[in-house]
Parts: structure tokens; sequence; C-alpha cells
């Protein structure tokens, strides 16, 4: 089976009856260059143990197979899997899983997660390189940052918007939850913008290639995560709402107004202040600031 251009993809899925679902996601990365690039970022190793969610039928899961790493590849599409599956036969270093990636919005797939543990006890490096779905592509990537497998890079094709959210700062449009939470958890790098001419079918926006590389250096700093991770839910959730306010309904069980008050001077922050304004260094100040008040 051949499967290296556009035509050869159109023909076999026409063949086979399939059509692409939009509410899938289902935009296949079809320039080889794009490919090679993706591969090539990804610095893949034999050793290495690769994640590859919405596989589609392959294209860049050949790549990935042909560095000779242990490739564990998700797809939801039961028609695509088989696709893949077949045009993929004799990768003995391939693993297809036929499902859904999430179990639910905040958690991974059970069955994936004690397979990527398995995979990595030896001390592999997970890395997870992939043409990420539109459709579950905040979620999966807040999952993976929080999941505490052993990641060591992401290489990732993800909406154009998408890749705003996670580069954005404070004081921005797209500075939001997925923006700290990916830059607590990691270094984001933008490497390339795509047009949509290099998708088929062609999606109706720009889509980016990111790099996140974990680091530890800010998460370091934050003494206890579940309390960071509510107050960030907190800061985000209500944009019209003062960052006193939105707290005050956050926290409303354990801290009074005047309580939180105290703490936001500690910090040096105004409480009148929106929320899309407090820098991540403010926002871990704060949280730790809740974390260890008498």
């Amino acid at each position: 089976m051949e499967l290296h251009t556009k035509r050869q993809l159109v023909a076999l899925l026409k063949e086979r009856g399939i059509r692409p679902s939009r509410g899938l996601g289902q935009n296949f990365l079809i320039d080889q260059n794009l490919l090679r690039l993706v591969k090539r970022e990804a610095d893949l190793q034999p050793k290495d143990v690769v994640l590859e969610i919405g596989c589609g039928t392959g294209l860049l899961t050949r790549h990935l197979c042909e560095s000779g790493a242990t490739v564990c590849a998700v797809e939801i599409d039961r028609r695509l899997a088989e696709i893949c599956g077949d045009y993929l036969e004799g990768f003995e270093n391939l693993t297809l899983l036929r499902k859904d990636v999430l179990a639910s919005k905040h958690l991974l797939d059970p069955e994936l997660l004690s397979l990527l543990k398995r995979t990595t006890t030896n001390g592999s490096q997970l890395k997870v390189v992939c043409n990420l779905p539109y459709a579950v592509s905040t979620p999966v990537i807040a999952c993976l940052l929080e999941s505490n497998l052993p990641v060591s890079l992401m290489v990732l094709t993800v909406q154009k918007e998408v890749a705003d959210r996670l580069l954005a700062t404070s004081n921005s449009s797209s500075y939001g939850i997925l923006s700290v939470i990916a830059q607590v958890h990691a270094e984001v790098k933008l490497l390339r913008t795509l047009p949509p001419d290099v998708f088929w079918p062609k999606p109706k926006v720009s889509s980016a290639i990111i790099k996140l590389t974990p680091n530890r250096q800010l998460l370091d700093r934050i003494q206890d995560y579940a309390t960071f991770r509510k107050a960030v839910q907190a800061v985000f959730s209500h944009r019209r709402k003062t960052l006193s306010n939105s707290l005050v309904a956050a926290f409303e069980q354990q801290i009074a107004a005047e309580e939180l008050s105290v703490l936001l001077d500690k910090c040096h922050i105004d409480g009148s202040r929106r929320g899309e304004s407090l820098t991540i260094d403010e926002i871990i100040c704060l949280a730790n600031h809740l974390t260890t008040r008498d």
C-alpha cells in the first residue's frame, strides 16, 4: 500500500467509502517535508517511547516507526485504524490502540496510561509526537502535562489559536488556563505556522507546529499543586469579576474576604485587578500563600 501523496490518500479513502469527519478533526497533514520536520524536531532515538494521538491513516506514524523507537499510536476511528494497521503491517515496534485517548475531559484513558507506564519503566523517555485532533487538543495537552508520565518532549501540530494560547502572556486576549498550565510545566516554542493547504481536507483555520520541553523550574516553586490549580481556575473562570471576588467565590468555604485581602497584600497584588492581568509568578505567589496561611 502506498500513501505518500494526497492523491493516493484520497483514492484509498474513496475506495473504502470513508469521508473525513469534521467533528473528529480529521484533517490529515499530507506534506511529507513537514512530516519529516516533525520527526526531526522530536529527535527520536531507538530507546524512546513515542505516543501519537490521532494517527489517522498512518502518514506520520510511518516516519515515527522508521526511527526505531517504540511507537504507541491511538486512533478513535475504527476505519482509519484499520487503514493504519494495513499500511504499517510489519512494523513490530508499533502498538495501535483503537480508542478515545480521554476517559473524561480531565483524565487520560486508563488502559493507555497503564501501557505507557509499563513501556517506560526501564527509564525510557516518553515523547508525544502527533498531528493533534483539534477537538481534543486543549484537554489532551493539559492532561499529559499533569499526568506524571515521564514526558521529555512534545512536538504537536495544533490549531493556530491553540498555539497562541500556549504561548500567551498576561494581559493578552489569548492568555488563560492553558497558557499558565503549559508554561508552568514546560518551555513552549513555536516551530512553524502552517497554511490550510498542507492538510487534506483543508481546515478553515491556520495551524502551527509547537514544541513543549518539560522544565520543572516553575513547577518546583509551587508548594501544593492542587491549591495552585484551583487558584488558576478561579483567576480565569470569571473574567469580568475582580480578582478578589473570583477568589472569594472559589475559596468561600476556606478563607474569608478579609484574610484574602491580607494574602493579596503579601503578594503585592491589587484585588481590584482582573485575573488575566496576573503573571504566572504572581499566581504562584498567591497559591503558595493560600497553601501556607495560618
